[in-house]
């Protein structure tokens, strides 16, 4: 059975970090969910006026189509901001296990971290570039610097300046484990089956770079998601464009269960009334 419930918490004043895994990040699925408790959490334990930023992916990210962006959730100075957008470093967070990344506090001097077997390295900006960094076709980048980029090309709103608040200047997560899927023929039927559903997108196929994995190459696939939309598709951070697909909860079951994922049709009825506990939570703190 697959659980993905572990995150990097990385403290930038201290330059520390640790894998924490906890089971009920599992039960909060990814993306907006997870975001929320973290920040939740951590505004509970640190307070206001420590700068903050996570990175969450999903568990659908890089290996079903129209399922692989990023959610981004930053508060410095009483700021929250979040953004949700393309890159691979959702689905290289995914497909290593890894359910998303917490960074806090403010480094002394400015810093580049490089993540990689399961070690954090805080390395100095000016003399360690982030093009420098990782292993070519395994890694995925980001640049903190004049807004939030990921993979050059992507690029995120930024209006905490995270790069000046935490004097973090970029980051870059190389891949170092394999992803297995436990019922491998079942999980094509269900790939399958999601392409089939190309005309419930709300969205045109093009030309443009796509998302990670995405066929379709939309000409909004480098545009951060504005749009609201219901929760289940934000927990697992699908494209805007693919809601009508990612709020099926029929289809959301059975690909929870050809990954070997362990939520049911009465858990998924269940979640939205859950996840709104955790974002009222949020709401009387900040």
């Amino acid at each position: 059975m697959r659980e993905l419930n572990t995150i990097i918490k990385i403290d930038l004043e201290a330059r520390s970090f640790n894998f924490v895994s906890h089971p009920l990040y599992s039960k909060l699925i990814g993306g907006e969910v997870v975001a929320t408790y973290l920040l939740s959490e951590f505004v509970k334990s640190k307070g206001k006026k420590v700068p903050y930023l996570s990175i969450l992916s999903g568990p659908f990210s890089g290996v079903f189509p129209y399922a692989s962006k990023g959610y981004f959730t930053s508060y410095i100075e009483g700021n929250f901001v979040t953004s949700i957008g393309g890159g691979s470093i959702a689905p290289f967070l995914n497909l290593n296990n890894i359910l998303g990344i917490e960074i806090y506090g403010k480094s002394d001097l400015p810093i580049n971290i490089e993540i990689a077997s399961r070690v954090v390295k805080f390395l100095d900006a000016p003399n360690n570039p982030i093009q420098s960094l990782g292993i070519a076709g395994k890694k995925s980048t980001m640049s903190f610097v004049g807004g939030i980029k990921n993979d050059d090309y992507f690029l995120y709103n930024d209006k905490s300046n995270i790069s000046l608040s935490m004097n973090l200047f970029g980051l870059v997560f190389t891949a170092f484990s394999d992803f297995k899927i436990p019922d491998y023929q079942n999980y094509k039927e269900v790939y399958n089956l999601i392409l089939d559903k190309e005309d419930q997108l709300t969205v045109s196929k093009g030309s443009n770079p796509s998302c990670y994995g995405c066929p379709i190459g939309c000409a909004f696939s480098g545009v951060p998601e504005k749009e609201h939309s219901s929760i289940l598709p934000r927990t697992l951070i699908s494209c805007i464009y693919a809601n009508p697909i990612y709020s099926d909860i029929n289809t959301v079951f059975s690909c929870f269960d050809v990954l070997g994922m362990p939520y049911n049709h009465e858990f998924l009825e269940r979640f939205p009334s859950e996840a709104s506990k955790v974002k009222i939570e949020l709401s009387s703190q900040l």
